[in-house]
């Protein structure tokens, strides 16, 4: 086991929620990425605009494998 969270060769999908009320949030797969042997992945994906992208304030990104394991980031939204 290397300490990562993912698995070396899985397939990660990430996803960009775009506010916190499940009802309301828009979401947007922004890639699947290919899980690199130190536990990394890279995603070139763009947080959309507009409607999709939400109104500023806290957002969040979910990274999930196959097996369901996640892990997720937040940042603001200026």
């Amino acid at each position: 086991m290397n300490g990562s969270l993912f698995t070396p060769g899985d397939s990660v999908t990430v996803t960009y929620y775009s506010g916190s009320k499940r009802k309301r949030r828009a979401t947007t797969v922004l890639c699947t990425a290919m899980v690199g042997l130190n536990g990394s992945f890279t995603c070139n994906g763009t947080i959309p605009r507009r409607y999709r992208g939400g109104h500023k304030g806290t957002k969040t990104i979910v990274a999930t494998d196959s097996s369901g394991t996640s892990a997720s980031t937040t940042f603001t939204l200026k």
